[in-house]
């Protein structure tokens, strides 16, 4: 005759299930987002700031009911005082030089 197994025994079966399935998941993901970040490196232009340089920073931003030809995308200029590789560079805007805050920029 068939023996069910117990309620614990289902539990232990089902979590590790969920754990072999949620490491698959994560191996998928991370293998995607490797070959995603390939292909969106292709298209990338470097671009090279030197320090002392002033330079705006492109940041688009979605605003519900208003077109995008009305937003302003850039901010800045800022000074770039730093190059720390690159792709990130630091930078401070030298309109707002009395709050003392650094801005990053990537």
């Amino acid at each position: 005759m068939f023996a069910y197994p117990s309620p614990w025994q289902l539990t232990v079966q089902i979590r590790q299930r969920s754990v072999t399935a949620y490491a698959e998941v994560r191996q998928n993901l991370r293998r995607s987002v490797e070959r995603n970040k390939r292909y969106y490196d292709l298209g990338l232009k470097p671009k090279q700031f030197a320090v002392g340089q002033l330079v705006p920073y492109f940041n688009p931003r979605k605003l519900r009911g208003k077109q995008m030809k009305w937003i302003r995308q850039y901010e800045g200029p800022f000074l770039i005082t730093a190059t720390l590789y690159a792709f990130a560079t630091d930078g401070e805007n030298p309109e707002n030089r009395e709050d003392e805050s650094e801005d990053r920029t990537h």
